[in-house]
């Protein structure tokens, strides 16, 4: 696995989604980790391999580069056609995802919704879960 190497960020503000799309593989913090080519996430501490599309697949990229505005979102999970993308687009998919890592035994909480603004891991409730599976 590949270790995450910073994703810069355009003028506007917005991503090269180009280098997301493009990628194979990215961990983070050794708890996640997404293989581009198989679409899965993995959580380690359990060896749990969690399917995905490919919206959650670019969607679970961005949380791992910290890629958190809507808007960049919108842009790097639906790049071909992104201008056509609404709100509802978006909330569909962060709805679809939550429920995802809640049907695989996760916490839906991992994703936390920043009013105004986008979603971002909740990284602290990721490190105690993961620390409270690896003493198991």
């Amino acid at each position: 696995m590949m270790t995450l190497a910073p994703i810069k960020a355009s003028s506007d503000g917005t991503t090269n989604s180009a280098d997301i799309i493009g990628m194979q593989c990215a961990t983070f913090k050794d708890i996640l980790s997404v293989d581009g080519v198989m679409n899965t996430l993995t959580y380690h501490p359990a060896n749990q391999v969690i399917p995905l599309n490919e919206a959650q697949k670019r969607l679970f990229y961005c949380m791992f580069f910290s890629i958190n505005r809507k808007k960049s979102i919108i842009a790097t999970v639906w790049h071909e056609n992104h201008l056509r993308i609404g709100d509802n687009n978006y909330h569909q998919l962060i709805f679809q995802s939550r429920a995802l890592l809640k049907r695989y035994g996760l916490s839906e909480k991992l994703l936390i919704t920043v009013p105004c603004y986008g979603i971002r891991f909740n990284t602290k409730l990721m490190e105690e879960i993961a620390r409270h599976d690896l003493a198991r």
